[in-house]
């Protein structure tokens, strides 16, 4: 008797355990349908804040980033996503794009790691929901949130994946291609991220095939989506384009032939010069018309001084302008006629697709990327992989011909609207999320039962 009444008494203690967990998990679905409300509220009340400089420094704005989040109970399943970084950059601008469209058009709850805090980008990121900046202890952090997936944005955090719990599923977004991959990211944390990914996603078939050629991950692991951008931010009013031109002191016929991205080999804005002194030497009756305008990167220091030697002895520095980073890039891209796109490598450029967003045709190089994918016959043209004199002769082409121009750079904007809105590709990311996410709160759920 004494044992059946033990025995009746844990099966009360069990299903009492398994109602809470249940009625905790529904209250926090509740709570989560507030979230979206509640992130419009904290990112006014720090667009107010901003407005009226009002005090309070770095302890002010977390505790205004954590109120996107502040509703939902500690027993809500949340996804996690980590950022390596939160500067103005492809690979983090996409991951913002995806979190603004989950918060505007899902309940799905979410919080933010980045492995570095710093960045342009991360009051943005704060703005959304709660932000972490990385440091040890992550078994302790996972502790902390009851975290059903994790979403890892580029290749480079598998240091960060290792001290994270080895149960929790992970996606990686996956914006890398071979030399960055085989140079840039330490061997030892590329083992530990594909030790702990489940799934990839690539931003271009070209990175597929990285991935399943030089990694060795099985092709049906991989979905490929490629990059996109809020193509509803593609504008720029008359007045800003006009003074863009005259700080640049552009005559009013000039031609501008467009270049974008960070100063490095990669992006290759040596090329770019090359390819400025080509046309010009190719296209003498173009005298002063021709302007070539490299937007983002470094435009003083060592690094850059390399390149301006470049021009200076190449006769350019009257057409080769390079303005450095810029906040608000649209009145740039506005008034470029073309855009080259010089890469030795680049996965898939967001900076093609926000050219592109402009009615801007696209010359790049072809085995340097995802670019060709987009470019395709009616986007403009691609040429063999750094053959200057080629690419010279197609921008050649577009400047001579206000009719080839116009028309392929409408259908450049076309396909940006039809394939690469943020509206046509996050929802792709939101179900593979849902699919892996739900498939890890199945398995928490019956570690309750």
């Amino acid at each position: 008797m004494l044992r059946t009444t033990e025995r009746l008494d844990e099966g009360h203690v069990r299903l009492y355990r398994r109602c809470d967990y249940f009625l905790k998990k529904m209250r926090s679905r509740l709570a989560a349908g507030l979230t979206r409300a509640t992130g419009v509220v904290a990112t006014a009340i720090r667009s107010f804040r901003r407005d009226a400089d009002v005090g309070g420094g770095s302890v002010c704005r977390e505790a205004t980033a954590s109120g996107a989040d502040e509703t939902a109970d500690s027993a809500a399943s949340r996804i996690l996503f980590i950022s390596h970084d939160a500067w103005r950059t492809g690979a983090p601008m996409v991951l913002l794009h995806l979190l603004r469209w989950l918060r505007a058009n899902t309940d799905i709850p979410f919080e933010i790691l980045l492995k570095d805090g710093n960045g342009q980008l991360r009051h943005d990121f704060e703005d959304l929901g709660s932000v972490s900046v990385w440091n040890s202890g992550g078994k302790e952090f996972l502790q902390e949130r009851r975290i059903s997936l994790i979403y890892s944005n580029t290749i480079t955090n598998g240091d960060v994946l290792d001290q994270l719990d080895p149960a929790c599923p992970v996606i990686c977004h996956v914006h890398e291609l071979d030399y960055w991959i085989r140079h840039r990211v330490n061997p030892d944390h590329l083992r530990q991220l594909q030790k702990r990914t489940r799934h990839y996603v690539a931003v271009s078939h070209a990175v597929k095939r990285s991935l399943v050629a030089n990694q060795g991950i099985a092709p049906a692991n991989i979905d490929v989506i490629h990059e996109f951008i809020p193509v509803d931010e593609a504008s720029c009013d008359e007045v800003q384009a006009h003074r863009v031109r005259a700080e640049l002191g552009l005559p009013p016929d000039a031609l501008v032939v467009g270049g974008c991205g960070t100063t490095d080999w990669r992006k290759a804005p040596d090329l770019f010069i090359q390819l400025a002194g080509t046309v010009r030497r190719r296209r003498a009756e173009l005298g002063n018309r021709a302007h070539f305008v490299w937007v983002g990167g470094e435009n003083q220091g060592p690094n850059f001084g390399a390149l301006w030697h470049d021009v200076e002895l190449s006769g350019l520095a009257d057409c080769v302008h390079f303005v450095g980073t810029q906040a608000n890039p649209s009145p740039y891209f506005a008034i470029f006629d073309l855009f080259a796109l010089v890469s030795r490598e680049d996965p898939f450029p967001l900076v093609m697709l926000e050219a592109a967003s402009f009615g801007k045709p696209v010359v790049c190089f072809d085995g340097a990327g995802g670019a060709k994918e987009f470019v395709g016959e009616d986007a403009g043209f691609v040429v063999p992989y750094l053959d200057i004199e080629a690419m010279a002769a197609k921008v050649l082409d577009l400047l001579g011909s206000d009719e080839l121009r116009h028309r392929l750079g409408a259908q450049a904007r076309e396909k940006v609207r039809r394939h690469h809105e943020v509206a046509v590709a996050a929802p792709r990311i939101a179900a593979l999320i849902q699919r892996f996410a739900g498939e890890s709160e199945r398995r928490m759920d019956r570690q309750h039962v």
